[in-house]
């Protein structure tokens, strides 16, 4: 864990004096600009270290290897085969998959905090313990995807659905599942009120057995589903399986969002918070239907959190509630994910890198 520790404090004091050096070009000279952004990029330089050199550390570590000499499975993206035979060409190692990765996931989210984040100190910190940063030893192929995705996101606030569109299918290449968010570029056109939303989500928690009873007979004829609903017995009894753990989190979020509803209308930084949280909520309260791995979709909803839940309590107008609400947050994802680590989830402890 000292490891993640410090590079996670490496990158937040480096990302503190690149923000610091910015603010200061406002008033000063060309030559500090470029200092700034050296130390942007040196910012990004430790936590992508970490990922890029660890060695059998992520639960799909070893599937990695494996794919790096057979990319020619009908399962992976074309995208992402494509970048794995450059790669086998070019080094002929399999670590490089996993340095070029790191690059294009840590550079991009790095790039798009400073692009995008009202505070990118914040963004940063929130980027580690938020589990984004971890996840993504694990869901490799999924947030190279999602780290593209993210590029679209001044588009989606934009209403530019021809530059949203582009950014998404590059993405798609990598992972199918990336067209998720083409619903979260829609669904920023809907007005839901919170009142609405509530009773959904809870309509799908108190029926989902029912709902469940009567969808499971048609996705059992589906062959992408097939295989999920033969082999787990989350599907072969009558009790609802949620993950109470992204419900919880996401009506947290929820709940903040709805309390500065009126501001959602006049910023689409908020909508776009907003619809991401719906839909993540919408995910986690059908957790008992969908396959167990629907619940990867809110992952590219994160990033969304990433960047913008620094603007949302910044919209607080109470400073004392603004401070409360920051430190909240930053208590309950360290925890919660603190625990997922230690309880061995994404496989991330103890950390061992190429030279140990």
């Amino acid at each position: 864990m000292w490891t993640y520790f410090i590079a996670t404090l490496l990158s937040v004091i480096i990302t503190w004096f690149a923000v610091k050096l910015h603010n200061d070009n406002m008033k000063a000279n060309y030559n500090k600009n470029v200092i700034s952004s050296v130390f942007a990029v040196m910012s990004c330089l430790p936590l992508l270290i970490v990922m890029a050199v660890r060695k059998g550390v992520g639960t799909d570590y070893w599937s990695y290897r494996i794919w790096f000499s057979s990319s020619n499975r009908d399962d992976l993206e074309i995208g992402f085969k494509t970048l794995n035979n450059i790669l086998n060409i070019i080094f002929g190692d399999p670590q490089s998959i996993y340095i070029v990765c790191a690059i294009i996931i840590c550079g991009l989210y790095f790039y798009m905090i400073y692009k995008e984040s009202i505070s990118p100190i914040y963004s940063v910190l929130l980027f580690v313990i938020s589990k984004d940063y971890f996840i993504a030893m694990n869901g490799m192929r999924q947030y190279v995807a999602g780290a593209i995705a993210m590029m679209a996101f001044p588009y989606f606030k934009k209403r530019d659905w021809k530059k949203s569109l582009l950014i998404i299918f590059i993405a798609f290449l990598f992972h199918k599942s990336v067209v998720i968010l083409v619903a979260l570029y829609i669904l920023m056109d809907i007005d839901i009120h919170p009142a609405w939303a509530v009773g959904v989500f809870a309509g799908l928690v108190l029926f989902s057995n029912t709902i469940k009873r009567v969808i499971f007979p048609i996705m059992n004829k589906i062959g992408f589903y097939s295989k999920y609903l033969s082999t787990t017995s989350h599907y072969n009894n009558s009790q609802g399986e949620f993950n109470w753990h992204a419900i919880l989190i996401f009506m947290c979020f929820f709940i903040l969002i709805t309390y500065e509803y009126k501001k959602v209308k006049a910023n689409q930084s908020l909508k776009l918070v907003y619809s991401a949280v719906l839909i993540s909520l919408f995910i986690a309260s059908i957790g008992s239907i969908l396959p167990l791995n629907a619940h990867r979709l809110t992952w590219y909803m994160n990033s969304v959190l990433v960047l913008y839940i620094p603007e949302v309590t910044r919209s607080l107008s109470d400073k004392r509630l603004r401070m409360i609400v920051d430190i909240m947050i930053i208590f309950a994802f360290t925890i919660t994910t603190l625990i997922d680590i230690l309880n061995g989830n994404q496989n991330v402890i103890p950390y061992q890198s190429i030279w140990s």
